[in-house]
């Protein structure tokens, strides 16, 4: 009964600021042109500010589980090939396409699979996740470069794609943090807490800015689109990558983490990278809202199952 609670009262405040989101936007409140300002900002310092943070005050030294790290990474790059793969079969819009993979694959690991593991296991199980985390983080936003790049409605260019890699702010923000990590270098105190202060702000102005850019009459043309994504990010890629993970031998606190990484909602970030790199808005706001709506049921699924079965 407390998982339900929990997971009911992470995603209900995130669904009120998309709602607060549409409402202002129906009230004309602001605009399109401030709406795609704000999306800069978000991507270029809100997000990069929160990844960089979170994986600086990760602890690499502890719980450092490698067989974990190695199992979560290469699950991640599966189920993207596998929503590539998918993708081919529902739409021939490129950015449609785009939009339907990394909604699919990336999940909102830190602020949905965070408090959900921990809850589940207690505090000792925090700093496991966080490291897990600080790895196919920066994995996942590679992955996301990668196919928006690959899939978008625009002409390869495989330098370029290099590039973007390089210089997107949220992979430049996440091996900054490693580096410093590992190196056990501490950045001063005023600016770790205004690091925290910026951070904070992300997950609200992000989901307001998503629900202002939430559309309900464009996705309707789209739903068996979003459906499908929708479905593939919370019940077809978690029901593999779980099977699996039972099949190699994880249990308790280790299958907990995959279990909490990947059947997590959409990421947030989805929305400013999608817009930023020219993917469909509207089909990655889809999958991102309904995943939301969605997600409790389905994870309370999982928890049931798992837990009737003893293996978390």
């Amino acid at each position: 009964m407390n998982t339900i609670i929990l997971a009911f009262n992470i995603i209900s405040p995130l669904i009120i600021l998309l709602a607060i989101g549409y409402f202002i936007k129906l009230k004309q409140f602001i605009g399109n042109k401030t709406i795609s300002e704000m999306n800069s900002l978000v991507y270029n310092l809100l997000l990069p500010m929160a990844i960089f943070i979170n994986i600086y005050e990760s602890d690499f030294k502890t719980d450092f589980d490698i067989k974990l790290i190695v199992f979560s990474s290469v699950a991640l790059i599966f189920i993207t090939i596998i929503a590539a793969l998918t993708s081919t079969l529902l739409t021939k819009d490129k950015s449609k396409r785009a939009a339907f993979i990394q909604a699919s694959f990336r999940g909102n690991f830190i602020i949905f699979g965070l408090p959900l593991a921990i809850n589940l296991y207690g505090d000792g199980i925090g700093g496991m996740i966080s490291i897990v985390i600080a790895f196919i983080g920066p994995l996942s936003n590679i992955l996301a470069v990668l196919i928006l790049e690959l899939f978008a409605d625009k002409r390869i260019d495989l330098r370029k794609i290099i590039f973007d890699v390089i210089k997107n702010p949220m992979i430049i923000a996440s091996l900054s943090a490693i580096i410093l990590v590992l190196s056990n270098v501490k950045i001063p105190v005023f600016a770790e807490e205004s690091v925290i202060i910026i951070s904070d702000a992300t997950t609200t102005i992000s989901l307001i800015l998503l629900g202002a850019s939430f559309r309900f009459k464009q996705e309707l043309k789209d739903i068996k689109l979003i459906g499908f994504g929708v479905f593939n990010k919370l019940v077809l890629l978690p029901t593999i990558v779980v099977l699996i993970a039972i099949i190699l031998g994880f249990r308790n606190e280790q299958l907990a983490i995959i279990m909490t990484l990947f059947t997590a909602p959409a990421a947030i970030s989805c929305f400013p990278m999608a817009i930023r790199l020219k993917a469909n808005g509207d089909v990655t706001s889809g999958i991102l809202v309904y995943s939301y709506v969605f997600c409790i049921i389905t994870i309370f699924i999982f928890i049931v199952i798992l837990k009737s079965m003893s293996l978390i």
